[in-house]
């Protein structure tokens, strides 16, 4: 199979799958329906035909990884960013992560993410 009959039918199913979600929403079912791991480009594709724009993309965030433009289109149509990271040991030796306070602070209390510890200065 040629790579663009597989891209379409992938673009196909995304469309299926985010108007599967708008049903349900639009019926009360779900309070907020989103997406994960959407960059800035299939997120231009479903926003240009969906009915409800998504409330929620969940994406990796490292500081090595910031996805600026990715942020910046959410923040433009109001999707909330839901950032994960795995956090792994050489990870932490980084000089930049090392500094963070708040990584500091769930390293010792080894949280699965700095977002599910009290990262307040």
């Amino acid at each position: 199979m040629s790579p663009l009959p597989r891209a379409l039918a992938v673009q196909h199913k995304r469309r299926e799958s985010w108007r599967a979600l708008e049903a349900i929403f639009a019926g009360g079912k779900a309070r907020a329906i989103g997406v994960s791991n959407y960059l800035v480009p299939h997120l231009r594709e479903l926003l240009g035909e969906a009915k409800v724009v998504p409330h929620v993309n969940q994406i990796e965030l490292t500081p090595f990884l910031p996805r600026r433009e990715t942020r910046a289109l959410c923040k433009e149509h109001q999707i909330v960013v839901e950032a994960y990271s795995p956090l792994s040991a050489a990870a932490a030796r980084r000089p930049i992560v090392r500094e963070s306070r708040a990584t500091r602070r769930c390293l010792r209390r080894k949280c699965c993410s700095v977002g599910a510890c009290n990262t307040a200065t």
